[in-house]
């Protein structure tokens, strides 16, 4: 009878770097992640505080539950991610790309989301709450 063979699962390559980086016993110092490709990675609720994630391309990502608390994603491109409770409290999401992401029961209190990109998210249960008001200039009134 011929042996069953078991299927490997296939983890994107930086799934094993970030978890070594990350359980590494210098916690303080400061993660860097500037421009890095991470497409279809998996972070399914990770703890990534106040970590760089500047014009980083996580399309496709799936992060659900992670914790980006004080976290810099100026410029990152996060389309069609599943970003389900995951929490940008005070993150920079300026110029960040979620178009067609799913950010239900998220939170972004007290993120800047300047120019961000959130055509065709799904917002239900999101925790928009800012802490200054955004003012629309038209025809003089503020």
């Amino acid at each position: 009878m011929p042996k069953k063979t078991q299927k490997k699962t296939v983890r994107p390559p930086y799934t094993d770097y970030l978890t070594k980086i990350i359980e590494s016993p210098i916690a303080a110092e400061p993660r860097h992640f500037e421009n890095a490709t991470m497409n279809h990675i998996s972070l399914r609720s990770f703890i990534l505080r106040e970590m760089n994630f500047r014009n980083a391309n996580l399309f496709s990502a799936d992060l659900v539950g992670a914790d980006f608390t004080g976290s810099d994603f100026t410029g990152a491109v996060f389309a069609e991610a599943n970003l389900d409770l995951v929490s940008f409290f005070k993150a920079n999401l300026s110029r960040a790309n979620l178009a067609g992401s799913s950010v239900k029961n998220t939170v972004f209190r007290e993120a800047i989301v300047e120019g961000a990109c959130f055509r065709n998210v799904n917002l239900r249960d999101a925790n928009m709450t800012f802490t200054e008001r955004l003012r629309f200039k038209k025809k003089g009134i503020q």
